[in-house]
């Protein structure tokens, strides 16, 4: 007799399906909380762009400052990367009700505990951070080389062979780095634990399904990149049909991009997280989940 998905270890393409069946179930209701909390990031990140705009630019010689353009960059990383983070921890608690099948929270009841998990989800994300991001970058300078060398010095077929090699250092490199905190989130909501304790458990949990979680990881990253390309492709397009050249115009819109991806990646990011959780512990601790679903934790 075939074992149920939800009581043994799932494969790579069972976590991303899992993760965005859960997406899709908790994001007519996620919709409100995901806004209260994105839209104040997305007027400061709108405000950043505008006051750029302004001094971007060399009054004289009309060149573009560097170090400006530079430290604007990290800044719309870091606000997207807060944003993303924000949304997915709106969406956690949901996920993990719909994922157990457990009577389901207002949103505002849910918001609620979300305040009181904000504390260590924030401690959580600045270690996650600082362990990913260093590291992650190496592996995307690494990548960026492999990949252009073998992009230039390849004959055609092997040029796009260069470019999937590049796509697999760069992202390979942050999804195993990201493996070892999927599991910190739905800690935090499950064990009601504090963050650093929720980080060291993700560590046990996440290399214990290490080659399966980073599958699943490079999937979600791809899935997130071809949402963000479309959308900002359509964008695009309507600047070119409409002929829109104001820049506080292509400013907002490129903000309104940021906030529909945040809203659409979010719930699948959390999804994802929760199926990794609880297959982890499926597999690690033998979780029986046909009983533990029925206690509180």
């Amino acid at each position: 007799m075939e074992i149920p998905a939800q009581v043994r270890p799932l494969r790579a393409h069972e976590l991303v399906d899992a993760g965005f069946a859960l997406a899709r179930r908790v994001l007519p209701r996620t919709v409100v909380p995901m806004l209260l909390v994105i839209t104040p990031l997305a007027v400061a990140l709108w405000l950043t762009q505008s006051a750029f705009l302004n001094v971007e630019t060399d009054p004289f010689t009309g060149a573009v400052d560097e170090s400006l353009d530079a430290l604007f960059g990290v800044v719309i990383l870091l606000v997207q990367l807060l944003a993303l983070g924000a949304a997915a921890l709106v969406c956690m608690p949901a996920c993990l009700e719909s994922y157990t099948e457990t009577p389901a929270q207002r949103w505002s009841a849910n918001l609620a505990l979300l305040a009181r998990r904000a504390p260590a989800a924030i401690l959580v994300g600045i270690v996650a951070v600082l362990f990913v991001g260093p590291l992650g970058m190496a592996g995307a300078v690494l990548g960026t080389y492999v990949g252009g060398i073998v992009t230039v010095f390849a004959v055609a077929l092997l040029g796009g062979v260069g470019v999937v090699i590049g796509f697999v250092l760069i992202f390979g490199t942050f999804a195993m780095l990201s493996t070892f905190f999927v599991a910190a989130l739905p800690t935090l909501f499950v064990e009601r634990c504090s963050g650093t304790a929720a980080v060291a458990r993700s560590f046990r949990l996440g290399g214990s399904r290490f080659l399966a979680f980073t599958g699943a990881l490079l999937v979600l990253f791809a899935v997130a990149i071809v949402a963000w390309l479309a959308l900002q492709g359509a964008v695009l397009t309507l600047l070119a049909t409409q002929s829109i050249e104001s820049a506080a115009i292509q400013s907002a819109l490129s903000v309104l991009v940021g906030v529909l991806a945040t809203m659409l990646i979010g719930p699948a990011v959390a999804g994802v997280c929760t199926a990794m959780y609880f297959d982890a512990r499926v597999r690690k601790e033998g979780l029986d989940l046909l009983w533990a679903l029925q206690e509180p934790a």
